[in-house]
């Protein structure tokens, strides 16, 4: 999705009949942020694929292909930058033991700022 016209990297299926369409060339894209406010001193999460329901160590975006996180600081507020354009879960740390997910998924486009509220 970073590196083509496609909104997101979840393709449920393909359909190519004899030599198929040429494939898009790879396109420079300028990144977005997701900026928000939670909880203070907590690691949150942006991945582009469903979060893990159960995890044993790491967190529920340790195991997918793209993932990028920060720290909420003292006030809870948070920046994740150098994100390519697509659409991502966002997880946060509620505790020490236990992640939340943000319901639905959030868009980041081109040299723009996606805000949101953990709760």
């Amino acid at each position: 999705m970073h590196s083509s016209d496609l909104l997101d990297n979840r393709v449920e299926s393909l359909l190519v009949t004899g030599l198929g369409p040429p494939l898009p060339e790879p396109v420079d894209r300028r990144y977005g942020a997701i900026v928000g406010q939670g909880e203070s001193n907590r690691r949150v999460e942006a991945c582009a694929e469903i979060p893990a329901m159960f995890y044993f160590k790491g967190t529920p975006c340790s195991n997918q292909p793209f993932v990028r996180g920060t720290i909420t600081d003292e006030e809870g507020r948070f920046t994740i930058a150098g994100l390519p354009v697509g659409r991502y879960y966002i997880t946060w740390q509620v505790d020490e033991n236990r992640w939340s997910v943000l319901d639905g998924r959030v868009l980041v486009e081109a040299g723009r700022q996606t805000h949101v509220t953990l709760r």
